[in-house]
């Protein structure tokens, strides 16, 4: 099975023989978010499902265990019988319950290992995802601060334009002034006049 598989809760529910709240509850213990398609319908991935699996193979057994160990005490608490040989086999019951219940701490510790791992996996998809999507979002970012750059730039040299333009239509205006009209469209500049007049 590919990972890029979308199966079904039934898929899901044939293959753990279990029912819907038990598939819930399997993916709460084990950090496993149910996931929607583009149709809205709930999926798991196959690694989910492998996950899933070893939680509930791992739950069974520190069942079966809790099973074993609570027989094994019940029958310590039972009262000995007047035969010796009951006497004997109460050090080795006890060694089994003590093994029994060594067993369920492994479990116990493994379950909470794949705990961790699962998510710490996710925290490290999460992370990746987020870093990703924050540096498309610099990268835009970057392309508008350079455009404001240029456009400051390009604003700038318009004001520049701007000036020397005023300044000449100043000076223009200076020059136009200097002239008189003398007849029709024959003007006088006024500075020659006074060049005349000691």
């Amino acid at each position: 099975m590919g990972n890029g598989l979308e199966i079904l809760p039934k898929t899901v529910r044939d293959i753990l023989k279990v029912n819907n709240d038990e598939i819930l509850r399997l993916c709460k213990s084990g950090n496993v978010p149910l996931k929607k398609n583009e149709k809205g319908l709930t999926y798991f991935t196959t690694d989910d499902v492998k996950t899933l699996k070893r939680l509930q193979d791992l739950q069974n057994q520190a069942t079966m265990q809790e099973e074993k160990s609570v027989q094994l005490k019940n029958g310590l608490k039972k009262t000995p019988s007047k035969h010796q040989e009951a006497a004997p086999q109460l050090p080795a019951e006890q060694k089994r319950a003590d093994e029994t219940l060594a067993l369920l701490k492994q479990i116990t510790g493994a379950v909470k290992n794949i705990e961790t791992g699962v998510y710490d996996k996710f925290a490290n998809l999460l992370d990746e995802k987020l870093e990703s999507k924050l540096e498309e979002k610099l990268g835009g970012i970057d392309a508008v601060i350079m455009d404001l750059v240029r456009c400051k730039t390009e604003a700038e040299d318009m004001r520049k334009k701007l000036a020397q333009n005023d300044k000449e239509i100043y000076a223009l205006k200076n020059e136009l002034s200097c002239y008189k009209k003398f007849a029709g469209n024959i003007y006088i500049k006024k500075q020659a006049e006074k060049l005349f007049d000691f």
